[in-house]
């Protein structure tokens, strides 16, 4: 026997507005998750409010916290993905207007030496100025460093520029990233998220579009940065739930960080340190992903008005077989008659002594020494030098 006091599937649902505490409400708010509604001009306002937040706060971030930082400063280690720190570095030393900027990957910014004695503090030395800045950055391969220069060196627009040509990341489909395989590699932030097509760069789109937007706005490269400098690269969220008791506001620390004063690797020669001579393949400069991005890097510079200088190496022949070194100067040979061809104007040294490499690439303290007294001394450079 049916129940008449349940409703069948035939029994017509009542639309009557719902009652509660003696009143009628509507039926396109009553199941809302927020109990508060805007209206268009708040939305407007709210708009308006996150806008100038959004605007402000990395100025603010600025003036709140001044880059004073000393003479011989690099991007500290901990913060080479911390772009929005080395924008600030370049804005502040390209206050002087005869600041003169070497830009590179890690031979630049010295891995194997203090912050005392890298390429451009030797090269300040033999100026007997202060002129050289070290606008190098660890692990910026030529992809990467297309990414850095395009993005966060507005400063430099204008200015003069020594860029170190470093052929290590041809010397094999691995590092050139023609690998048609997914793997690890350095700043992956900085390269091109959509073309040219990198194989081994697998983020998905959303991943791809996050960093897209990065790059246009300042806030986002503030919020980069305070999640590397003071978060351990993780979120608030993240952090606060490995550091429940912890006040997140004292990790703002009001002052820039500096580089550590001693050598971020050991500074041992490759000879001591149980090197032994190697056979990289080397890519043809035809196929270079990395050598393509050197050079639109370099039509980058030029369109910005940059008086460019490039220094090709000096790479540690002495590490090569015989046969990779054959191939090694096919590739040299080719850059320089690049540069020939383009009216660039560069410097390709000799070797450095064996025992003046702590690898493949890097120079010891001595030899930044003797780099940069060959540099200085070459008829090229002081004719580029002159005409600033």
């Amino acid at each position: 026997m049916q129940d008449s006091q349940h409703a069948t599937a035939d029994t017509p649902v009542n639309m009557a507005p719902i009652v509660a505490n003696g009143g009628a409400r509507d039926l396109s708010t009553a199941f809302g998750a927020n109990a508060v509604r805007l209206r268009s001009w708040e939305w407007g306002l709210v708009a308006v409010l996150i806008g100038a937040f959004v605007w402000l706060a990395p100025r603010w971030w600025k003036h709140a916290i001044p880059f004073d930082v000393p003479g011989d400063y690099r991007v500290p280690y901990r913060l080479s993905n911390d772009y929005w720190t080395y924008n600030r570095w370049l804005e502040t030393a390209a206050q002087p207007s005869s600041a003169i900027f070497l830009v590179g990957d890690s031979v630049v910014w010295g891995e194997y030496v203090a912050p005392h004695d890298t390429l451009n503090q030797y090269l300040n030395r033999e100026n007997r100025s202060d002129r050289f800045v070290n606008a190098g950055l660890n692990g910026t391969h030529p992809l990467a460093l297309e990414g850095l220069v395009r993005n966060y060196a507005g400063a430099l627009r204008g200015r003069p520029v020594i860029m170190h040509c470093n052929l290590l990341w041809m010397s094999s489909p691995e590092r050139d990233l023609q690998i048609d395989k997914e793997t690890d590699f350095n700043h992956p932030d900085l390269i091109p998220q959509l073309l040219p097509w990198i194989p081994p760069y697998r983020a998905n789109g959303d991943q791809r579009l996050g960093i897209i937007v990065d790059r246009m706005f300042a806030f986002r490269g503030l919020v980069n940065h305070v999640r590397i400098a003071y978060f351990d690269r993780q979120d608030l969220q993240n952090w606060s739930i490995e550091h429940p008791y912890d006040n997140p506001f004292h990790q703002i620390r009001m002052s820039v960080e500096c580089p550590a004063p001693h050598p971020h690797s050991p500074p041992v020669a490759w000879t001591d340190r149980g090197m032994t001579r190697q056979d990289p393949p080397w890519v043809t400069p035809e196929s270079s992903l990395q050598w393509q991005a050197m050079t639109r890097t370099i039509a980058l510079l030029r369109r910005r008005h940059n008086r460019l200088f490039v220094i090709v190496g000096p790479f540690n022949e002495h590490l090569l077989i015989a046969s990779s070194r054959q191939r090694f100067e096919v590739l040299h040979a080719h850059v320089v008659a690049w540069l020939k061809r383009n009216s660039i104007p560069y410097y390709a040294p000799a070797p450095l002594d064996s025992k003046l490499y702590g690898d493949a690439s890097h120079p010891l303290a001595v030899g930044y020494r003797q780099l940069a007294h060959m540099l200085y001394q070459d008829k090229t450079f002081q004719h580029w030098l002159r005409q600033d």
